[in-house]
């Protein structure tokens, strides 16, 4: 303010001394026509701009005058060529967009521009195609291309005149992103501008813009100070800035002042800033009444002052946010035709591009409401834009309610009909993990029910329950995910859609079950026997084609153990059938190929599967280049199996074959696959449990055969067994059809069934079913294994029910009087829940009723000690583990638990435990079994070359037949195959080892590699060992043998 007091009283002595220019100006003009007068004759042509027009005719200059102004025009509509063009074009239509300021900003950089010839005018134009002259382009946008535009004048070292910074302060304040008042005095002071009215006006504003009332009086009163009349804007502003900061009634007493000067004062302007000052302080009602009452006075007689209303009704939008509000409000405008609009095309641009403003800030539902004013043109340009900010909104949204929210509300006001079908398609192929969030959502709207039977809607839902599949790791959810994905397989009507949605479902499936071979059987389980079949077929295929023969076996024995008969195509039949007559074939390969064919052969199969393998079949017995011994294996492979079987028929037709070719010796093969009648064979091989119950009550309708055991009873024999292998049991079934088996009393029948009692009572105890338990001790005539009997006793003990314990133990006495150590392991190992006290006090009763020595005693405690043992362990109660150990020692004479010890001491980093345990075992043991027990410990944790060097320090150390035994046992218990493959490395080349020791310890690598399915890490190994010059004897060449 000073600086502006400082340069206008300046100036104000200057205005009193005479004006040079003006003086000089008309001088020059008195000069030039004494000059046209001495030379005495008419101008015959004139120069307009470059071109040189003759005037010697009466209508020349007219014609040539209307050509130059067409080829101006015409010229307008070209792309600019220069700077100036672009200037030009500008200032003749008085609007811009962004090719004006990208062009502009193209000219301004390029170097053979010279921007010193710019007129501060020129300037001040170029200032104003990034500010109020724009009618295309969000405020962010427009501000970027102002500060480029500047930068480049401060790099060129262009002169700024008064309306260059006034334009360049006046556009950033236009574009929301003002410079600080105390910057803008700077640039008046750096480039030595003197400010003229229009900067006050533009300072008035900024203050008014912040509601700062005082601001605004401060300034009129320096323009007193310099003698400069306060304008309609500056007092405008006033009133913007008192009703903003709520001296409304300060405000009106202005305005009625103002009233007076009619003439000297616009009131439409002083109104429209009345309605500013209400709007930007989101005063609601005045506001509207307000505007209802200058549409009274002024719109409804010029149409013109319509468009004064849009700065007002931005203002209010951006400070209320209120949709309703702001809808009330422009039902005001709903009284103007909008398509009247289009000839204020440069107003109603300035509008559109402050509402993209809303868009851009993400208030797409303001900025559709403020467009309904707007011609039909504009809308249908925003549309698109709408759709493209609320894709870039929701892309940075992660809160769901959010997103559901802003959708419900863009459907709500039918801004986008479906917001949440487009957001999620848009990221189908651009952002995966956003797009499964979308997907989320939108099957949670009311959206996915208009359209979740659509393809690509299925086709997405797969897509989500696909990425799920692969980032869950629970086994059941697993399944559960699996079946949600087969029950989309026919949710579409179309059938070309239904297929192809199938075809999605099973790839899928299939490829997640190939590397999940184990949830192959819980899938058969879970959902129809079809589902099975299909991605059964699908993954053998993938599987055979590929080789991965270890595999291939797993899922083939899941299909044959389930008793599924499965469609095998013609072309992995044909490759099966020359696998199988290839004389150079593997075994693995050979015996896999022929539990394809079991499981694709079935009596009940179609023609095609049925007759294809028979041929097969028959190509291997005809096969006169396969020795007797292979065929003789598949034949007794497929006889295992059970499914391949011929009729009589068949056989007889194979056998005239063989006849025929000499090849009569493998003609009694056949007998082995000849399909024999035997309901009992059918019996045993159906699964269903549900079928047989169903055919034991058909049975039971029958009238019984005199002289002849009930089938329906050895049915049930059948029954019952099947019922205790199923993971969920049915102890009522299994109680029933024990009754109705020992009811008959035949030994035959019982003797079927002998072991079913033992192990349903051990069962029952252990998952605490005591009604069931009680159930079956009273069937008459059950048979008991004692320690079994002796399990229920002790749930009797713990029920607390003595006097039916004491009924069963004299039921055990009326058949034993002594308790054995191996009867009361076997007891003691069912009860690890019970505690040490319940232990001792059973421990006691039993010693009361029977004779029990004093290793059966030791026995029943050192199972409860070794169970509390790895409890410790588990918790890492290394210290109370230790002490468990010690006692397990006192009682048995041996050390136990001393590798568990040391492995756990490994990974707590206890060392003091760790070497406790080796001392402790030095002083019961001996030397050597503490290092060798130490060193298996270290190789359990991976640590080998600490395990190496503690042997290699032990002078002399030997490994015992024995103690080699206990880690081959151990090791392979555990499956590994490094700590065993260290061991043979260290046995091997000792004097004191034998052929009988390095053959164990091959046996058991293999072994562990054969029950793992790794046979191509056999063939590794075996290389390996090739390599090293490993000393085969002839047995473990033979176990080699057995592989190749």
């Amino acid at each position: 303010m000073n600086y502006l007091r400082f340069s206008l009283s300046l100036r104000s002595h200057i205005r009193g001394s005479p004006r040079f220019l003006i003086r000089h100006n008309s001088v020059a003009q008195k000069q030039l026509a004494e000059k046209v007068k001495f030379i005495g004759r008419p101008l015959q042509s004139v120069m307009v701009g470059n071109t040189k027009i003759p005037l010697n005719k009466a209508q020349s200059f007219e014609v040539e005058q209307n050509k130059l102004i067409e080829k101006h025009e015409l010229s307008l509509f070209k792309k600019p060529g220069t700077l100036y063009e672009v200037i030009d074009k500008v200032e003749s239509f008085m609007n811009s967009n962004y090719f004006t300021m990208r062009d502009m900003l193209h000219y301004l950089k390029d170097s053979k521009t010279d921007l010193t010839l710019l007129s501060d005018r020129q300037m001040s134009i170029i200032f104003k195609i990034s500010g109020e002259l724009n009618i295309k382009n969000c405020s962010k946008v427009r501000d970027s291309f102002t500060d480029k535009f500047f930068s480049l004048f401060q790099e060129k070292n262009v002169k700024f005149g008064i309306m260059g910074l006034n334009s360049y302060f006046e556009t950033k304040l236009y574009n929301g992103n003002p410079i600080s008042v105390t910057k803008f005095y700077e640039l008046l002071s750096k480039y030595e501008v003197e400010p003229n009215i229009e900067t006050f006006e533009i300072l008035a504003e900024n203050c008014a813009k912040n509601s700062d009332a005082k601001g605004v009086l401060d300034i009129i009163k320096i323009m007193k100070e310099v003698d400069l009349p306060a304008t309609t804007k500056i007092f405008a502003a006033l009133v913007e800035a008192l009703v903003a900061s709520d001296n409304v009634e300060k405000a009106r007493n202005f305005i009625l002042g103002f009233e007076k000067k009619k003439n000297a004062i616009n009131m439409q302007t002083i109104r429209i800033s009345f309605m500013k000052g209400l709007a930007s302080s989101n005063k609601f009602e005045a506001f509207l009444k307000e505007m209802e009452e200058f549409n009274r006075i002024y719109i409804s007689t010029e149409i013109p002052n319509f468009v004064l209303l849009f700065e007002p009704l931005i203002l209010f939008a951006k400070s209320s946010n209120n949709i309703e509000h702001v809808k009330k409000i422009i039902s005001i405008f709903a009284t103007v035709d909008s398509e009247l609009l289009n000839k204020f095309k440069n107003d109603v641009g300035r509008f559109y591009t402050r509402c993209l403003d809303f868009i851009y800030d993400g208030n797409i539902l303001m900025a559709k409401f403020l467009f309904n004013i707007l011609p039909q043109k504009y809308k249908s340009e925003t549309d698109e834009l709408i759709v493209k900010t609320f894709l870039e909104k929701i892309a940075q949204e992660n809160d769901v309610q959010k997103i559901e929210r802003e959708a419900d509300l863009l459907r709500e006001y039918n801004i986008i009909e479906n917001p949440l079908l487009l957001s999620f398609s848009q990221f189908n192929k651009t952002n995966h993990k956003k797009f499964i969030e979308l997907f989320q959502i939108f099957k949670n709207s009311k959206e996915y029910q208009l359209f979740k039977d659509r393809y690509y809607i299925i086709k997405a839902d797969l897509f989500c329950l696909n990425a799920q599949l692969k980032v869950e790791n629970c086994k059941e959810n697993q399944i559960e995910i699996i079946k949600k994905m087969l029950s989309l397989a026919n949710v579409t009507k179309e059938e070309n859609n239904r297929r192809k949605i199938n075809n999605v479902i099973f790839y899928l499936i299939s490829n997640f079950m190939q590397k999940n071979i184990d949830l192959l059987e819980k899938l058969l389980k879970d959902s129809t026997k079809n589902n099975f079949k299909v991605v059964a077929v699908k993954i053998i295929n993938n599987l055979f084609y590929a080789k991965n023969f270890e595999k291939l076996k797993k899922v083939v024995d899941i299909v044959r153990k389930n008793n599924v008969t499965i469609p095998i195509n013609r072309k992995i039949l044909s490759d099966i059938n020359t696998i199988l007559n290839n004389v150079s074939s593997s075994p693995i390969e050979i015996s896999i190929c022929c539990s394809i064919l079991s499981c694709c052969f079935n009596i009940k199969t179609n023609y095609f599967s049925k007759n294809n393998t028979l041929d097969i079949v028959t190509n291997v017995l005809k096969n006169a280049h396969l020795s007797d011994a292979s065929v003789l294996s598949m034949i007794n492979q497929w006889a295992d199996e059970g499914t391949i079987l011929l009729t009589k028929s068949e056989v007889d037709d194979i056998s005239n074959q063989l006849t025929s070719i000499g090849l009569i010796s493998r003609i009694p093969y056949l007998e082995k696959i000849l399909q024999k009648s035997n309901t009992v064979l059918r019996w045993l091989g159906t699964n269903d449990i549900m079928k047989l119950e169903s055919e034991l009550m058909f049975l039971q309708t029958l009238p019984k055969r005199e002289n002849k055991s009930d089938i329906s009873v050895f049915l049930r024999t059948i029954i019952v067994s099947k019922h205790l292998q199923q993971p969920q049991k049915n102890f009522e079934a299994i109680i029933e059809h024990l009754e109705k088996i020992f009811e008959t009393n035949d030994k035959n029948l019982i003797s079927r069934v002998e072991d079913v009692p033992t192990k349903a009572m051990r069962i029952l105890v252990r998952e605490n079913q005591s009604k069931f338990a009680d159930n079956l001790w009273n069937i008459k005539n059950i048979i008991i294994d004692t320690d079994a009997a002796l399990i229920y006793a002790f749930n009797l003990y713990l029920r607390n029910e003595i006097d039916k314990m004491d009924c069963v133990f004299d039921e055990i006495k009326s058949q034993v009087n002594t308790l054995n150590d191996k009867t009361l392991v076997l007891m003691s190992e069912y009860l690890s829940n019970a505690t040490l006290k319940q232990m001792d006090d059973f421990s006691n009763l039993l010693q009361k009723n029977f004779h029990i020595d004093s290793k059966g005693i030791n026995a029943f405690h050192i199972t409860k000690l070794k169970k509390n043992f790895k409890n410790l362990l588990n918790e890492d109660k290394l210290n109370d583990a230790f002490d468990t150990a010690k006692q397990i020692l006192s009682i048995s004479s041996s050390t136990f638990g001393q590798i568990e010890l040391m492995c756990k001491a490994i990974q707590t980093s206890n060392s003091k435990v760790f070497k406790d345990v080796i001392n402790w075992v030095k002083d019961n043991n001996d030397p050597y079994a503490a290092y060798i027990d130490a060193s298996i410990a270290l190789l359990e944790n991976g640590k080998h070359e600490v395990a190496k060097k503690t042997l290699e320090n032990v002078p002399h150390i030997m490994i015992s037949q024995r103690k080699l035994g206990f880690i081959i046992n151990r090791e392979v218990a555990l499956g590994n195959v490094d700590v065993l493959k260290f061991v043979l490395n260290f046995v091997c080349d000792k004097d004191w080892s034998s052929d009988e020791m390095v053959n164990s310890i091959l046996s058991a690598i293999l072994n562990i590699y054969e029950s793992q399915n790794l046979l191509s890490e056999i063939t590794k190994f075996k290389e390996t060992l090739d390599k090293m010059n490993f000393p085969f004897s002839v047995k473990a060449n033979l176990m080699f043998q057995k592989y190749f």
